[in-house]
């Protein structure tokens, strides 16, 4: 009985240092994302005191990585069938399209699930 108390307590303190180090990493890798992140634009007050609109929708558009696109693709459920709605829906979201915006071009109405997988890998609209 003793034995199995100590492997326990054993076992007990290498699931304690891998917890330990597997949340440094992920505070590491926290602190990557968060640096790499664009800032949030902050829209200037005019003549009036009245904050102006910020950039263009179209000129803040940050186009994707095609690979990354083509990953999330293969992994949404519920597109439309190969075709011209699929390679349209797939270049708007390479042109940095809002992935809300760009499946509702495509689907109607849209999949909440085909949605949901998109922006979990792509992220959600930005500059709204």
């Amino acid at each position: 009985m003793a034995a199995q108390i100590a492997e326990q307590e054993s076992r007990s303190a290498e699931l304690a240092q891998q917890i330990a180090a597997q949340t440094a990493e992920l505070t590491a890798l926290t602190r990557v994302r968060d640096a790499a992140a664009p800032a949030p634009e902050v829209a200037d007050a005019g003549d009036d005191g009245i904050p102006q609109s910020p950039v263009a929708p179209e000129a803040a558009m940050v186009r994707r990585n095609p690979a990354q696109v083509d990953a999330a693709l293969a992994l949404a459920p519920a597109l439309p069938p190969a075709g011209e709605q699929l390679t349209r829906l797939r270049d708007m979201l390479i042109q940095g399209h809002c992935p809300t915006e760009a499946l509702a071009q495509v689907q109607d109405p849209i999949n909440r699930q085909t949605l949901l997988a998109l922006v979990s890998r792509l992220g959600g609209c930005r500059g709204s």
